[in-house]
């Protein structure tokens, strides 16, 4: 009777639980990049005029925003960091121009026991962790969804700044 290690990759112990070594996918993702976003309404227009602060205070600018992301896939573990930036619209009480506005977010996943080339994502921060959210041992993300829908796919708005 042959050993389940031979035929079931979860009980292989010669394979790593490394996403670089499980999947070539992972390889394409790290990287240090620059975007520059526009954020759109529901009715497709930019959003020009988002009171994120209290409406007396002015609103902040999403059509023109840039970001900063830092991906980083290190053995079973998967980091992306990422800092939005945009301008307020100097709209506050008699013209008031206010600070611009950075949000932070940060998004920690790990390789999944199958050994298969998934990662289940374990929480994310946003915001200076004013809004933060566990998956709780579930899987926030399939591995289909994460190659298919992920944010860090480098789509064509990329530039890359620095590439390891």
């Amino acid at each position: 009777m042959p050993c389940i290690g031979d035929t079931d990759s979860r009980y292989n112990q010669d394979i790593s639980y490394d996403l670089k070594e499980q999947d070539n996918f992972w390889n394409s993702l790290e990287g240090l990049f620059v975007e520059d976003i526009v954020v759109y309404k529901s009715d497709g227009t930019p959003d020009t005029n988002n009171a994120i602060v209290p409406a007396p205070l002015g609103t902040y600018d999403f059509s023109n925003a840039k970001a900063f992301l830092n991906v980083t896939v290190n053995g079973s573990r998967y980091y992306y960091h990422r800092y939005l930036l945009t301008k307020h619209n100097s709209d506050g009480p008699g013209g008031m121009q206010l600070p611009g506005l950075v949000n932070p977010t940060d998004i920690y996943a790990a390789s999944t026991f199958e050994k298969d080339g998934g990662a289940m994502q374990m929480g994310i921060a946003q915001g200076f962790g004013k809004k933060i959210s566990s998956c709780r041992g579930e899987p926030c993300h399939s591995q289909t969804h994460w190659r298919q829908n992920a944010p860090h796919s480098r789509p064509k708005y990329y530039e890359p700044w620095y590439q390891r």
